[in-house]
């Protein structure tokens, strides 16, 4: 279990074996969600469980060395920090 102070924006004070927890329980999340929205029938909900499942990829990715740091921009929150932090709108 994560300390109760950890949240997600603090993932750079987190160790190793913290983040791959924080990933087991996003993937649990994910698949309740995606479960929950095939017993509604909502497709576009159940199209965005797929969009949390590429994101959920792509932070395993990150943290296993896969994927470049600068993909994530500044602090590692995405194009639109990178964005912003460039002056680029």
């Amino acid at each position: 279990m994560l300390p109760a102070d950890a949240h997600v924006t603090d993932s750079a004070k987190m160790t190793p074996d913290q983040h791959e927890l924080v990933l087991v329980q996003l993937q649990q999340a994910s698949n309740e969600f995606y479960r929950a929205t095939v017993h509604i029938g909502n497709h576009p909900f159940i199209e965005f469980a797929g969009l949390m499942n590429k994101f959920i990829d792509i932070v395993s990715k990150r943290t296993s060395g896969e994927v470049p740091e600068r993909i994530f921009g500044e602090g590692g929150h995405g194009r639109a920090a990178s964005t912003a932090a460039s002056g680029v709108t």
